[in-house]
């Protein structure tokens, strides 16, 4: 158990940082508002996100639960979480080279501020077919692992997972807010590119874990 859990952590952390790190709506509105309203908008913004995450985590771990016992869910959830993996990883490689520098994004809603963010974090969340889809198969697949250690697996499962949220989002805050390019562009692709490798070896491992529980072994 204890050398499983670190690697469900990890796990955890590597896909929500890929998420997190990606060009999108909360990005974008991160960097706006923070550049406007200071650096705490970056955690209150990921406080909210986090408040439409902990209840689902919750609900698919109770769901998950009697289901932990059947080889074939779990190889299912595994061989789907296999596949969007490779997808985002294929997707995050591909952009690799175009990608902006992540201080320059701009947009023309700051929201309103500090105020602004918890609500922004949820809404920008729930109106997001990708986390929903992330849901729906990476998530899942992850879940299907720790909810087998019990409530602390959900637990080690989320922090991991809400960790790289708030460290990438917090950082990317207090760099707009101060004016300090604290992520040269040329950082970001590279990131970015290890990345792309981490979730296609992630990818690789699902699908291993997915084949060996429908071969039965």
């Amino acid at each position: 158990m204890e050398t499983g859990l670190p690697a469900l952590f990890l796990a955890a952390f590597l896909t929500g940082l890929s998420g997190a790190a990606s060009p999108g709506p909360m990005l974008t509105w991160n960097v706006a508002a923070a550049a406007r309203h200071g650096a705490l908008v970056g955690p209150v913004l990921v406080l909210g996100h986090a408040a439409v995450e902990l209840p689902l985590v919750i609900a698919l771990g109770v769901g998950l639960a009697s289901f932990v016992r059947e080889p074939s869910l779990l190889a299912v959830l595994a061989l789907l979480g296999a596949a969007v993996l490779l997808w985002m990883a294929w997707g995050t490689l591909r952009t690799v080279p175009s990608l902006p520098d992540p201080l320059t994004l701009r947009s023309g809603g700051g929201g309103r501020g500090v105020g602004g963010a918890f609500a922004a974090g949820a809404l920008l969340s729930l109106g997001n077919p990708y986390w929903a889809l992330w849901w729906a198969t990476v998530g899942a697949g992850l879940l299907g692992q720790a909810v087998t250690f019990g409530a602390v697996g959900l637990a080690v499962f989320f922090a991991g997972h809400i960790l790289s949220d708030f460290g990438w989002y917090s950082l990317v805050a207090v760099a707009m807010a101060r004016g300090v390019r604290l992520m040269s562009r040329r950082l970001y692709q590279a990131m970015m590119a290890l990345l792309g490798i981490a979730m296609a070896i992630l990818a690789a491992v699902f699908a291993v874990n997915g084949i060996t529980a429908l071969a039965g072994r």
